[in-house]
């Protein structure tokens, strides 16, 4: 170096350092977003001498972490303040899973580590230690997360005037507002706005905020008029740093492709891995209380398949908290359809997805998923099961599902339901694991969102051909205005259309679909009035689309030699 003046610096690259007269203390921040966040990540403590005996890196416990030791540790690395100090492992644990040995306590007034004490931990209950830091210098109207425990990016909102944080009375709060405020805090969303205990000695109400959730912070929303306030509820909220979206689902904001916002551009979410955990995670990263049914390819594409997908427990508040997986190559899009209804006893979902709304059958009851028995199971049943769900009907009250594949509790058995009930529960049965069923008995059934649809075969040879005839429908609500059969028109009939048909009535596929009214028409000659349009990928009616056809002049029929069970197809 030199050290007689020969330089060409300037004072605005003056150095200002800070001394102790403690041992040798640092940290660091490990397993952030992406592995490269140095304002984020896992807390891990260097240290020398009197803390420990030896020179290396241990996390820190998290039992008694809060935003007084998150300051200190983020003004040790170079940051003005902590965001959000949170616990739970959400950035994960020491390789060997067992070294965070060390409590950090420091007060209000401690700022930089040297003067927060240390102890040595020998169990730790709430994981390890884990932080982000803002990258702004602290202001008047800077905001911060509180006592969020295991949230990754939520707590009770906090903000700043003068050298004190503030909590914000709830009255008068929404969700628009509370995106505002994550977008201050620089992250992507918001996910939930909920009330919380006030702990500070001071209380804030910003008055009539009026954001429209364009704006960059609370401070250039309308109303905005700071005064003083006594309410027993506070703001808390959690927020996000990634977007998602359910795209091209059947008319409903809570159905659809699952598609992640990356790189300046939307991508549906690669399906590898996809399954009710992570559904859940990201219904509820919605907004929504739980998935209904994780499902694969049934929604379109986006043109752009992302490159990861997630690993998630079905614990987490937000998709930010479960592990990215990444990939090179990826054959599915997810799928989901969110429950906008609380999760509590008698709620049902389908697992193990098999069709597009078809899966084994589970039910909620305290706390815990579980299956149901299928004794004396039948169609009413499962259509009582699938209005619960938010659809129309039941399209098969029994799917094959894989034998034994789930270790869950078997809640539900001996249901015998009229039609008329709102949820299993009100049907007669027994609904408290009291059963001696085995889970090869597990029900699977399978839903539809289109009204009553039903098809048989009239005419066929001998009269008495369950598997060959001409195919009638008998529909309700938006495809025809009466309950009624009717012949099913051949202008467009093919064997993608034939074998829905078959896969309605048990068969595993169409042999023949034929035209020119080989198994003659409706006894007046006058009542074939639709179209049934099947895609090679469409394996039951519900994923079929009708038109009625004014103009046909050749009804159809199809030909069907096996009487198999169409459950085959899924064996």
């Amino acid at each position: 170096g030199t050290f007689n003046g020969t330089n060409s610096c300037t004072h605005t690259e003056d150095i200002g350092i800070s001394c102790s007269r403690n041992a040798h203390i640092f940290f660091k921040l490990v397993n952030g977003p992406n592995g490269d966040s140095l304002n984020e990540g896992r807390v891990q403590i260097y240290a020398y001498a009197n803390i420990i005996t030896r020179w290396t890196w241990h996390d820190v416990c998290a039992d008694e972490w809060d935003l007084s030791d998150a300051d200190a540790v983020c003004l040790n690395l170079g940051y003005p303040y902590a965001v959000v100090a949170s616990k739970g492992s959400q950035y994960g644990t020491h390789i060997n899973g067992t070294t965070w040995e060390f409590d950090l306590h420091c007060g209000a007034t401690d700022v930089i580590p040297s003067e927060c004490s240390f102890s040595n931990s020998t169990t730790c209950s709430q994981g390890t230690a884990g932080i982000l830091c803002s990258t702004e210098r602290r202001i008047d109207g800077s905001l911060r997360l509180a006592d969020g425990g295991s949230k990754r990016y939520g707590g009770r909102l906090e903000y700043s005037i003068g050298s004190h944080w503030v909590t914000l009375c709830y009255n008068g709060w929404n969700i628009t507002d509370a995106q505002v405020a994550c977008r201050q805090m620089g992250f992507d969303s918001v996910i939930s706005l909920y009330k919380t205990a006030r702990t500070l000695a001071y209380s804030i109400s910003l008055g009539e905020l009026s954001c429209n959730g364009s704006e960059q912070s609370l401070q250039y929303c309308p109303g905005t008029n700071i005064s003083l306030c006594s309410d027993s509820e506070h703001v808390g909220i959690i927020c996000s740093t990634k977007q998602i979206r359910l795209m091209d689902g059947p008319n409903l904001v809570n159905e659809g492709r699952v598609e992640v916002y990356d790189d300046d551009q939307w991508y549906g979410l690669c399906a590898y891995n996809w399954d009710t955990h992570g559904a859940d995670v990201v219904c509820r990263h919605l907004g929504y209380h739980y998935a209904i049914i994780a499902n694969r390819n049934h929604y379109g594409s986006s043109g752009r398949t992302s490159n990861f997908s997630f690993s998630c427990t079905g614990n987490e508040n937000s998709i930010d908290e479960c592990s990215t997986i990444s990939l090179n190559l990826c054959q599915s899009t997810a799928g989901v359809v969110c429950s906008s209804s609380p999760l509590e006893n008698g709620a049902m979902r389908l697992a193990f997805y098999v069709l597009r709304y078809g899966g084994r059958l589970e039910y909620y009851f305290n706390g815990q998923w579980g299956t149901v028995c299928g004794t004396n199971w039948n169609y009413v049943d499962a259509n009582v099961a699938c209005k619960k769900m938010g659809f129309l009907t039941e399209e098969y009250y029994r799917i094959n599902i894989p034998s034994g594949s789930s270790s869950q509790p078997i809640w539900v058995n001996n249901v015998e339901c009229a039609g008329n009930e709102t949820n299993l529960i009100d049907c007669s049965g027994t609904f408290n694991g009291t059963n001696s069923c085995t889970h090869t008995e597990d029900i699977g059934i399978s839903c539809s969102r289109n009204a009553h649809i039903f098809f048989k075969l009239v005419n066929g040879p001998n009269g008495g051909s369950l598997n060959e005839g001409r195919v009638q429908i008998y529909a309700y609500a938006n495809i025809i205005n009466r309950w009624d059969w009717h012949d099913v028109c051949a202008d467009e009939w093919d064997l993608s259309d034939a074998d829905a048909v078959c896969l309605n009535l048990g068969y595993p596929y169409a042999v023949v679909a034929s035209k020119g009214s080989q198994y003659g028409t409706h006894i007046n000659g006058t009542t074939w009035e639709f179209d049934l349009h099947c895609g090679t990928t469409d394996i039951i009616p519900s994923e079929c689309s009708f038109s009625n056809s004014a103009t046909d002049v050749i009804p159809s029929e199809y030909h069907m030699l096996s009487r198999n069970s169409w459950n085959t197809m899924f064996d």
